[in-house]
């Protein structure tokens, strides 16, 4: 759970989480409350209530969010050793929010105390969908391609690629591959790797010189929230096989990046191992 309400408690051992899976709250052992950013061996903490080697009198073993709107850290002899300071706002609650800030809102949602520890480069989550167009690009001589492509938050892409032959010599036989990019400029999905119609040179009546293809696949959910960018690679090439197992290798590489999110690295395992 990201919020502890009015009456809620932690007790040693127990934490609040953000929802992207980014940020931890733990009440430690040793009576700190220490904020982390990642969840595995890799976590670094960025805010404390800086509480630890206490003398077991004064060591906190709870962090109380109290009625009165106070967030308290008590010891086992129910001595004070640390608050918020909240204690004229009744009924608020204390929230680890996935821009890793600590926020105390009141009943009005007005917040009246955070632990500042923002992360600059947090971007709010969108429902837009990324859209990215090429434009005509010349991809040998006589030969062009352009591709539009949209990624949907739910977990849809569609590309449409345009594939022009002015060769009077040799057939235009086009591929794409789409890389979903984060925040970070790190990628986390790729596309098959799609094979567009052939087009025919200029003389050659067999097919035609200029077409259009529609492609598209379907991901999990959570690359679609995190994808910020998307890169279109388009070539007359016998296949972007190589690059994509780079790609992938690359992508399989996050899950022991520790500003990835959980569900990511759920959706990063289940895709492609």
């Amino acid at each position: 759970m990201e919020t502890l309400n009015a009456g809620g408690r932690l007790n040693v051992g127990q934490e609040l989480m953000s929802k992207n899976g980014l940020y931890r709250l733990v009440m430690q052992g040793d009576g700190n409350l220490v904020l982390y950013q990642g969840v595995t061996s890799l976590q670094s903490a960025v805010w404390a209530t800086n509480t630890w080697g206490l003398q077991s009198l004064y060591r906190p073993v709870r962090a109380d969010m109290q009625s009165d709107g106070n967030f308290v850290l008590y010891s086992a002899y129910n001595i004070p050793a640390w608050a918020s300071g909240t204690h004229m706002y009744p009924g608020s609650r204390i929230t680890l929010q996935d821009d890793r800030n600590l926020v105390i809102y009141d009943q009005n949602n007005t917040p009246r105390w955070a632990s500042n520890t923002v992360d600059p480069y947090y971007k709010p989550p969108t429902t837009l969908p990324i859209r990215r167009s090429t434009g005509l690009v010349n991809v040998a001589w006589g030969k062009s391609m352009s591709t539009d492509a949209t990624l949907y938050r739910d977990g849809r892409l569609i590309a449409t690629t345009y594939t022009k032959n002015d060769n009077w010599w040799a057939g235009l036989r086009g591929r794409i591959l789409i890389v979903a990019v984060d925040t970070a400029g790190r990628a986390i999905w790729v596309s098959p790797d799609f094979q567009c119609t052939t087009r025919c040179a200029v003389p050659d009546m067999s097919c035609a010189s200029y077409g259009t293809d529609l492609f598209s696949d379907s991901f999990p959910e959570a690359f679609g929230r995190y994808a910020s960018y998307m890169d279109i690679y388009q070539a007359e090439i016998p296949s972007f096989s190589d690059l994509r197992q780079r790609t992938i290798d690359g992508i399989k590489a996050l899950k022991d990046i520790v500003d990835v999110a959980a569900d990511l690295k759920k959706a990063i395992t289940d895709l492609f191992g």
